[in-house]
């Protein structure tokens, strides 16, 4: 790989973008001689550009002067041409350091300007004149400190919700169990427990006649999330249920005084007696 010709394929202007890239690649593969012979298919790999478009953009390159075709051929069936870059200039090497150091590309000073350091690049700290923060970079490290904290917040006030709710629910008496249970069923239905729920869950229980740990029992036994004394709470008997079934009485025969005397002295015929 040359470095000069890398350099001045960057260099060049007034080509199209496809052609620029197919040029760089070219250049990136080129010797001492500034010559180079890859293949369309490598082209297309480096460029990801189609092979028509490569083939279209070799050829302009060779229309515009910036190289041209050696007439050697490499490769295993001697098919690849080679080509040479024209018009790259060879650097010395003293000439190449002293525009690396160039202070208008935004490098470090030479060492000869740091005479007493022993550090090839300068340490500067934070609060150096020199780098300066921005006001956007300082906007930005006091958001990301803000943001932590207020996680660590929320993270805390999660974590005394939760307490509060076990709590709420003892301070009614009911145990801890039950309180589990009950939080569970409301989580579950995405229903949180405040302290207006609780006080409409003892105002209904009032209503129905129960205490409030009957009612949250209830709750949690049927997976209820709040309770209502006009809801279907209260237990069927097994008795009221066959009562209810029992619609019409049943009569009553033992008054009962046949119209004939002698219908119990009559024969039976097939189970049945004869009129």
């Amino acid at each position: 790989m040359s470095t000069d010709a890398t350099r001045w394929a960057w260099l060049q202007g007034g080509i199209k973008p496809t052609a620029k890239l197919v040029l760089l690649s070219m250049a990136d593969r080129a010797g001492e001689t500034h010559e180079c012979f890859p293949s369309i298919k490598r082209l297309c790999d480096d460029t990801n550009l189609d092979r028509k478009t490569v083939i279209r953009s070799i050829k302009a390159l060779c229309d515009c002067g910036l190289m041209t075709d050696t007439r050697k051929r490499k490769g295993l069936t001697g098919q690849v041409i080679v080509y040479r870059l024209i018009g790259v200039a060879s650097r010395s090497q003293n000439d190449e350091f002293e525009d690396i150091n160039n202070t208008k590309n935004g490098t470090v000073p030479k060492m000869e300007q740091f005479p007493f350091s022993d550090e090839t690049v300068p340490l500067f700290p934070d609060n150096s004149p020199v780098f300066p923060l921005k006001e956007s970079q300082k906007r930005d490290t006091e958001s990301n400190n803000n943001l932590t904290k207020n996680q660590s917040k929320n993270l805390s006030n999660n974590k005394a919700a939760k307490t509060s709710d076990i709590d709420l629910l003892k301070k009614s008496g009911i145990d801890e169990q039950l309180a589990n249970d009950f939080l569970k069923i409301r989580k579950a239905k995405k229903a949180p427990l405040t302290q207006t729920a609780l006080k409409g869950i003892e105002r209904e229980a009032n209503v129905a006649g129960i205490s409030i740990v009957e009612a949250v029992r209830i709750c949690t036994e049927r997976n209820w999330q709040t309770f209502n004394a006009k809801w279907d709470w209260q237990p069927k008997q097994s008795g009221q249920v066959r009562a209810a079934k029992q619609t019409m009485p049943r009569p009553d025969y033992s008054d009962y005084t046949p119209l004939d005397e002698n219908f119990n002295n009559m024969p039976a015929v097939n189970g049945e007696r004869i009129s």
